[in-house]
């Protein structure tokens, strides 16, 4: 069986595609940079390095697959990021089209339902969801994580530097959160079962062990490195928006980000989901702060 991974040098995809090449899949991992790639090469996964705005690139990668993991990659550098979601959903869509896959996993977002609210750069994957529920004769499954453990990874220095956290999110707003093996995890399960579902578009929320605010999540980390008391600081949204310009992101990808603090602050975009067991993964952040930590 012939599985083509997106975003395989990403947290997400890299370790789906490990866990399919172990399986004993044939692995077709897909990504800009072959230097990137090399973990995966040494496991036998085929590479195809290209451009996923290159529509050919992305329909001939498709081609003769049985499945397919898609997603459309970040790219904080992008003029317009909802039209380059655009371009590269709509490649996607082409794409599987052209192909005889039947049988895909989407990776989407939290909130990627809200196609009205204040949901920054989600907005791209949400009408990307759109888009896929009218494709005929294919069965496919979305992926709609909650906020990343991994994002907190900006944090530690100024934990371990200044003991303080600066972030414009507030302090004690609780939302799910997961890490991202247990996405990979989900997403291997999926596409390394024998039966799949017959229905054509199925939603899979992954919303990690538990709720958790900023603050617990910061102090939980101040915990791991030996700060007793991590001071929380909430900053302007404008403030926030500045750094992210000064780290190199664009105005349009700082603006999305922006706009979607501001919807976690003001509308509980991420915070107003339900629990249940199965949209509930294993890992907690304790147990994700020592996995990534003690490599």
């Amino acid at each position: 069986m012939k599985i083509v991974v997106f975003g395989a040098t990403g947290n997400i995809g890299s370790k789906l595609a490990h866990h399919l090449l172990d399986a004993g899949k044939t692995v077709v991992a897909v990504g800009r940079s072959a230097d990137k790639l090399q973990d995966l090469a040494g496991k036998g996964a085929h590479l195809a390095i290209g451009d996923l705005e290159d529509a050919a690139f992305v329909a001939g990668v498709l081609a003769d697959a049985d499945r397919a993991f898609v997603m459309i990659p970040p790219n904080v550098i992008a003029p317009d990021n909802l039209a380059y979601q655009a371009v590269v959903g709509d490649n996607i869509i082409a794409g599987l089209k052209a192909s005889a896959i039947t049988q895909v996993v989407n990776l989407s977002s939290i909130a990627a339902d809200k196609l009205d609210s204040k949901t920054g750069p989600i907005r791209g994957v949400g009408i990307q969801e759109v888009k896929l529920q009218a494709l005929t004769n294919k069965h496919i499954v979305t992926l709609r994580p909650a906020y990343f453990f991994e994002n907190t990874l900006a944090n530690v220095g100024t934990i371990q530097g200044q003991q303080s956290v600066f972030s414009s999110n507030h302090p004690d707003q609780a939302f799910p959160a997961v890490a991202t093996h247990d996405i990979a995890a989900k997403a291997f399960e999926i596409l390394n079962a024998e039966s799949w579902t017959n229905a054509p578009y199925i939603v899979q929320e992954l919303f990690g062990d538990k709720h958790y605010s900023m603050k617990e999540m910061a102090t939980a980390m101040g915990n791991f490195f030996g700060v007793e008391a991590v001071n929380y600081v909430q900053i302007p949204v404008e403030a926030f928006k500045g750094a992210l310009l000064g780290f190199g992101l664009s105005e349009s990808m700082a603006s999305l980000y922006a706009e979607m603090a501001e919807g976690m602050n003001e509308d509980n975009v991420f915070g107003d989901y339900h629990r249940t067991p199965e949209n509930t993964t294993p890992t907690s952040y304790e147990a994700w702060l020592k996995a990534t930590f003690s490599k």
